[in-house]
């Protein structure tokens, strides 16, 4: 909202500089006749004083604006990629792992989830996640089982999708965590669902 805000200055701002006075004094002396009066203001262009917009019955589209707002978060959602901004570091597993070898990268990435791969024909198979968090406090007792036995599905994203696409295939699916992949399906990073909504509203507690 402040940087539309700002960039409505710039109206003011050009009809003070093409009609030959000085810019920034001419903002300074619309703001303060705005603060006092509480009152629209614009730009005198003969005078370079500022002018009551209705008094002189200049007239804005109040509508113009209202859809220029609307239309910001939409293009921003539409437009800005999944992948820009948003997407946090990825360490993958194999899934012949061990429970203890995971843990131990947990703890040394400062990660609690991991993509787990698996060879098939010389080919990388993604297998699922394993989330740490879920073996927290019994790890020990598996310590020496693969992370393939421990395993729990997650949504895969391109790339290549906007935000906008990517937050309606997450709530479809009812997850608030995603992997991203690029073209090649090899995994680029997490996405979860805070994150895309703080691109688009701001700041959000969930």
């Amino acid at each position: 909202v402040n940087a539309f805000a700002d960039a409505l200055l710039v109206v003011p701002r050009t009809l003070a500089q093409n009609s030959g006075f000085d810019a920034q004094e001419t903002l300074l002396k619309v703001q303060e006749a705005y603060v006092k009066e509480k009152k629209a203001y614009g730009v005198d262009v003969a005078t370079g004083e500022p002018l009551p917009a209705l008094e002189a019955a200049i007239w804005d589209n109040h509508i113009v604006k209202r859809q220029f707002l609307n239309i910001a978060p939409v293009l921003a959602q539409q437009l800005l990629l999944v992948d820009e901004g948003c997407v946090h570091e990825v360490v993958s597993l194999n899934a012949k792992d061990t429970i203890e070898h995971a843990v131990g990268v947990a703890r040394e990435e400062s990660l609690m989830r991991f993509p787990v791969f698996d060879l098939h024909d010389g080919q990388r198979v993604f297998m699922g996640v394993f989330l740490f968090k879920t073996l927290l406090h019994d790890w020990q007792q598996c310590r020496q089982e693969p992370v393939g036995e421990h395993l729990t599905g997650v949504l895969r994203l391109s790339s290549t999708l906007s935000v906008d696409e990517a937050l309606k295939k997450m709530l479809e699916a009812g997850q608030r965590v995603a992997l991203i992949v690029d073209d090649a399906q090899k995994e680029m990073g997490w996405v979860n669902l805070r994150d895309i909504l703080k691109i688009i509203f701001g700041e959000v507690n969930l």
